[in-house]
């Protein structure tokens, strides 16, 4: 979870992260749209649940590795840098 946390701070457009564990709630910065950032992340394979406008939860399951805990940031990322670039 820490890991998990720590990466996701790392990213512009990320203001904060707020949770326990791996179940994590993902502040995005003002003005970033978490249904259409959830939608891109959606058609690239990750599965985001939208909670209120400027949230995305995340929760993966205990059985997650680490590959997929970085490919799954890395979706994020590009979706965030997308979104910057074509708002």
């Amino acid at each position: 979870g820490a890991g998990l946390r720590d990466a996701l701070l790392a990213l512009d457009g990320v203001r904060e992260v707020r949770g326990r564990g791996l179940m994590l709630g993902v502040g995005l910065a003002e003005g970033i749209d978490a249904a259409a950032l959830g939608a891109e992340l959606l058609a690239s394979g990750l599965v985001v649940n939208v909670p209120e406008p400027g949230t995305l939860r995340l929760l993966p399951p205990l059985t997650v590795e680490g590959d997929q805990i970085d490919r799954a940031v890395g979706a994020i990322g590009s979706a965030l840098l997308s979104y910057a670039t074509n708002p």
